[in-house]
């Protein structure tokens, strides 16, 4: 009995390790085409030109969160200019463009950074670097980065009624947080259109909705650079009169 449980646990373990030779294999291929990838992104931003920039994220198929993570690194100065001494791995190179330059440069220096630098071994060692007032903006409190930067958001306590003024006009800054998405990886963009499209569904003879849902689309459009889309839409609600008493006919 413990001859054939020995036997099933050998087989089971000789496939696990097929499947990891398997992936290993292909996430090889996948480091090599990244960076790739980011090579060609180098090569447009080398350009200078924002036309060309704007071009070519407004071509190329790819989820503008990826996009934006390369663009991160093809634009760290650091990375560019010592690029044979740091790991290839997309992921390293992110944390790394996010980090402070001084710091990295002390750890490539040191020989702490090099080319087989994983992502853990980085983190663990950028420890011994860091003091009280160097804190890289990957590693500040999402609460923070929203307040300060994104949006109307805050975690201030609030000490009067007359206050509350204040929550009733929202205001947000989505370039600011599509710019942040590489320092909070996610898959933010389908999520974003998934929500406003169940917000379409409810909004039919719902004001608050209907506004909403109307801004958020224009932020989607813009998102994806159609400004034909953008005033098309604007027209329809000039010509429509639109407001909450239409609604409310409409209804």
């Amino acid at each position: 009995m413990e001859t054939t449980t020995k036997n099933v646990n050998d087989i089971e373990e000789t496939k696990g390790n097929k499947f990891a030779e398997n992936f290993n294999k292909k996430y090889g291929n996948l480091n090599k085409v990244e960076g790739q990838l980011i090579e060609i992104v180098r090569e447009v931003v080398k350009t200078n030109s924002d036309k060309i920039l704007k071009a070519f994220k407004n071509a190329v198929i790819c989820d503008r969160s990826v996009l934006n993570r390369y663009l991160k690194v093809a634009k760290c100065e650091f990375i560019n200019d010592n690029l044979d001494q740091l790991p290839s791995a997309v992921s390293v190179l992110i944390k790394i463009a996010q980090s402070d330059e001084e710091v990295m440069q002390a750890m490539l220096d040191e020989g702490v950074l090099n080319t087989t630098t994983t992502l853990s071994q980085l983190k663990e060692e950028m420890k011994a670097y860091a003091t009280d007032d160097e804190m890289t903006d990957s590693e500040e409190p999402l609460e923070e980065v929203v307040e300060s930067q994104t949006t109307s958001l805050s975690h201030k306590m609030i000490e009067s009624e007359e206050e509350l003024d204040s929550v009733l006009k929202m205001t947000i800054d989505f370039k600011e947080v599509f710019d942040h998405e590489d320092v909070y990886p996610s898959k933010y963009t389908e999520d974003f259109e998934n929500f406003i499209d169940e917000i379409a569904d409810r909004c039919t003879k719902t004001y608050v909705l209907q506004v909403l849902w109307e801004a958020l689309v224009e932020v989607k459009m813009a998102h994806k650079g159609d400004i034909e889309y953008i005033n098309q839409e604007r027209l329809n609600r000039k010509t429509r009169g639109w407001g909450i008493n239409a609604l409310k006919e409409a209804a």
